[in-house]
């Protein structure tokens, strides 16, 4: 069995030096995985882990150290195998794709604790063995949800969490995989890898509908784009590529009407070996306040 571990970090905000805190790694149940989806809440109390072999999602409470601790209740199950996390602006929803269905939507208590909403899980358009990263608008108003074969499905979310699909959905993708997407800070704009070298732009519309942005797929220079992260300001959108035998990343300039340019410089190598999956921004990309 192999021994699936949390590993937490408290950063040095002068040198931004890491160190484990206390208890790190976190056990959890030495289960099989191939790996451990995270998502965080935008208070740092909460963590929930997505058990990739298994039909069931962790949660924990974060201290003030650090330290992991299991909610009361958790691992909490999943009707299938569970993929990619996200949660909703303040912390509200817990989204979860699941492999082959579509995506369960789940209540957060106030103790952490998971409970699904009615009607839950909601079928995408298509089965897939695995969809990309999904994303939500700041105002919890749809869930977008990358898939192969030239398709991104678009959920219009209610107020207590429940999903449908809006019309027009599926909309149609310029290329065939669309691993991760992120949206730019305003919510106009929608970008996705999609495994290849090149990086797609979606203009939102409104009824949170998608079309491409002329001129998409534009070309980032990789090997496969996979993990996408944008700036605060919106301006540019970093690109990692994990098909490189070097970890490297690409930086695309975004315009005004969404179409990307590669940054002079482009791709950027980390000195190091093997590809990388994903990266993150700073400062990120944050909702307005309410």
């Amino acid at each position: 069995m192999t021994t699936v571990t949390i590993s937490g970090f408290a950063i040095n905000p002068l040198t931004g030096h890491l160190k484990p805190v206390p208890g790190s790694p976190f056990r959890i149940n030495g289960a099989d995985s191939e790996g451990i989806p995270l998502a965080i809440t935008s208070d740092c109390k909460l963590v929930f882990a997505a058990d990739l072999n298994k039909f069931r999602i962790f949660a924990f409470h974060v201290s003030s150290t650090g330290a992991l601790t299991r909610v009361k209740g958790s691992p909490f199950s999943v009707p299938w195998l569970p993929g990619t996390l996200k949660l909703s602006n303040r912390n509200k929803f817990l989204a979860v794709a699941l492999n082959d269905i579509g995506v369960s939507m789940y209540k957060i208590g106030s103790s952490g604790g998971l409970r699904a909403v009615p009607g839950s899980p909601f079928p995408a358009s298509q089965n897939s063995e695995g969809y990309g990263d999904m994303q939500m608008d700041c105002t919890t108003s749809f869930l977008y949800l990358p898939e192969s074969f030239y398709k991104i499905d678009v959920f219009g979310v209610a107020s207590n969490g429940a999903l449908a699909l809006i019309s027009g959905s599926p909309f149609a993708s310029p290329t065939n995989d669309n691993a991760v997407a992120v949206l730019s800070p305003n919510g106009h704009f929608l970008f996705t890898s999609d495994d290849s070298s090149e990086t797609n732009s979606f203009q939102v519309l409104a009824g949170g509908g998608i079309k491409s942005v002329p001129g998409s797929p534009f070309n980032a220079q990789l090997f496969s784009s996979g993990g996408l992260s944008i700036n605060k300001a919106g301006t540019l959108l970093f690109v990692a590529d994990y098909g490189a035998v070097t970890t490297q990343f690409s930086v695309m300039k975004v315009s005004r009407k969404g179409s990307l340019t590669l940054a002079s410089g482009s791709p950027v190598s980390t000195g190091q070996d093997g590809g990388m999956f994903s990266l993150s921004a700073y400062p990120p990309r944050t909702c307005p306040a309410p």
